[in-house]
């Protein structure tokens, strides 16, 4: 086993990026629209792609060097992606924290509650139920929104009334969509009506994405890669070790929250195999579909659905002895976990 020790980089966009989402893509279907943050993998084949030019990308090289092949990662982790913007992280909202239906005002912490009627979940029967009763009118989750780091360490100790501000989309990037044209290549020339568009997207200010990782040693203090498809420049530098939103549990109850997609085998919760710990309820955000490029077959890879990041787990614990096996975990994910699926932040409730 390959002695990697963990390592620390900032990647910040040069140009335009984007990242593609699950859906196959020609000419024919005229447009082609991105995913924002992108999923683990970009960063994982970003950095192995690095790693592998010492070693001409001679795949029994790499895998003796602890790299990994076509099939396996080898020893190589990638045990952390994240968003950052004026030297503040972020991460996608958890599924719990809900607004008014019309305004962004935050007004609770969904929660479980025992002896709740009329509940319809597809979540196991024995799970305990998340009420709606206990808020007034119509309220919505941010499903698709951020929160910053000092946010989210509220967020975790349970007071939602201390989180500040949650943010969209457009606070890091904005869409530049470009029109291209089919070439003919016996012509060298356009074909008649073979327009489609790609929706690039354009990174604000001070907008970077950090990575913590387990590789060989990243030589350069800084150096240019490519990212994302098409290729687009980034600028690789190396950081010192950043923190992650963290709090003392002092209760036996906690929840675990997604910061990357997972898959899980049940399609719907973890499968922790620790002693003293009972999943009590959750809360989903959603699936979306990942797929992507295999670029040693020059094929796509097949798409597999996963639970969203911001996904919420409820438990019960016995001991504080169950927070420390939790904390050694790498990932709740089931497969995937050393491209980064699956990474989490642990809360109280």
């Amino acid at each position: 086993m390959s002695d990697f020790q963990e390592q620390f980089l900032e990647v910040t966009p040069i140009d335009s990026l984007i990242f593609r989402d699950g859906k196959p893509f020609s000419v024919n279907v005229h447009s082609a629209n991105g995913i924002f943050p992108p999923f683990p993998y970009s960063f994982a084949g970003l950095l192995r792609t690095h790693f592998g030019k010492e070693y001409s990308y001679d795949m029994e090289k790499m895998k003796s060097a602890g790299l990994g092949d076509n099939e396996s990662f080898g020893d190589f982790y990638l045990t952390g992606s994240y968003l950052k913007k004026d030297d503040e992280l972020y991460f996608p909202a958890p599924a719990d924290i809900i607004h008014e239906k019309n305004s962004k005002k935050i007004i609770g912490l969904l929660s479980p509650k025992e002896n709740t009627d009329n509940i319809v979940t597809n979540y196991p029967k024995n799970f305990t139920k998340i009420p709606s009763t206990d808020f007034q009118g119509e309220f919505l989750n941010f499903s698709n929104d951020f929160i910053s780091a000092t946010d989210m360490k509220a967020y975790l100790k349970g007071d939602f009334k201390a989180i500040k501000n949650i943010v969209t989309k457009d606070f890091f990037v904005s869409d530049e969509p470009r029109t291209s044209v089919q070439i003919d290549s016996k012509k060298a020339a356009g074909k008649e009506g073979k327009l489609f568009t790609v929706n690039f997207i354009r990174f604000q200010d001070s907008v970077s994405f950090v990575l913590s990782y387990k590789a060989p040693d990243f030589k350069e203090e800084s150096s240019v890669a490519t990212l994302g498809g098409e290729r687009r420049l980034v600028k690789l530098t190396k950081i010192n070790k950043f923190s992650l939103p963290e709090i003392e549990i002092n209760s036996n109850r906690i929840k675990l929250i997604l910061t990357t997609p997972a898959f899980f085998n049940n399609m719907q919760t973890p499968n922790l195999q620790i002693d003293g710990l009972k999943l009590v309820s959750a809360v989903s955000n959603g699936y979306e579909n990942i797929g992507g490029w295999d670029i040693v077959k020059c094929r796509p890879r097949p798409i597999r659905k996963a639970v969203k990041a911001g996904s919420v787990y409820y438990y019960e614990i016995e001991n504080k002895e169950v927070i420390n096996k939790i904390k050694n975990l790498n990932s709740l994910s089931d497969t995937d976990s050393q491209a980064g699926m699956g990474k989490f932040l642990i809360g109280g409730w």
